[in-house]
């Protein structure tokens, strides 16, 4: 007969194992949606010409984001970002003068 201890330790290890086969699943599910969209993407780039770079004779590549009037929306997300590491280097700069 099981002693109430034994009882209590066998479901923390039944607990635990069910844990692990959860996030096994988890870390699978992640890991196919990442590797369906890595390829969705790798297939928008191909078919939409972007990785040609011949294909838009007279333009330079930088001229390439400003194509087909999504100009707005590329300068909008890299001035974005820009704002974004400059004030992540500003506040590491004063917590460490801190």
């Amino acid at each position: 007969m099981m002693t109430e201890e034994n009882r209590i330790a066998a479901l923390h290890e039944k607990m635990a194992a069910r844990r692990r086969m959860q996030e096994r699943r988890k870390t699978g599910v992640i890991g196919a949606c990442s590797v369906v969209l890595s390829v969705c993407l790798l297939f928008v780039v191909l078919e939409s010409g972007i990785g040609h770079g011949n294909q838009a004779s007279g333009m330079y590549s930088g001229a390439m984001i400003l194509f087909e009037g999504v100009g707005g929306y590329a300068l909008v997300a890299i001035i974005a970002f820009t704002a974004a590491v400059i004030i992540t280097v500003l506040c590491m700069r004063r917590q460490n003068r801190k």
